[in-house]
């Protein structure tokens, strides 16, 4: 029943980007909901028309940013470190907020003595 609720929400949101292609608010809860069903390639197409309307807004640089982060994540689980480790990198440069930066730079920092140390083992 709630999955439906959300769908016809998402449909509201879609129809009305299609009659009004300013309504950056539709853009940035369209993206929002892309990102969190791992929707990446729907979710940057969502946070860029955001940009686009509005460049100097920092909630769609920070969409954009956490489609890396949320891709590096992915990648991490699955075992593949050195492409995590690209999209974490890209994520560093786009995200606005320090703190998370910080976060992020002891992962890749991690990352890379891990990579190193499995290349090692390899030898």
């Amino acid at each position: 029943m709630q999955e439906h609720k959300v769908e016809a929400g998402l449909q509201q949101l879609r129809r009305s980007v299609a009659i009004w292609q300013e309504f950056s608010d539709a853009y940035y809860l369209l993206g929002t909901v892309a990102l969190k069903k791992q929707a990446w390639e729907d979710a940057l197409n969502y946070f860029q028309a955001m940009q686009k309307i509005s460049p100097q807004d920092l909630q769609a640089r920070e969409g954009i940013a956490l489609i890396e982060l949320g891709k590096g994540m992915h990648l991490h689980i699955e075992g593949k470190l050195p492409q995590a480790l690209e999209h974490f990198e890209k994520y560093i440069i786009m995200t606005p907020h320090e703190s998370e930066r910080q976060t992020v730079k002891k992962r890749v920092q991690n990352l890379r003595e891990t990579i190193g140390k499995e290349k090692g083992e390899k030898q």
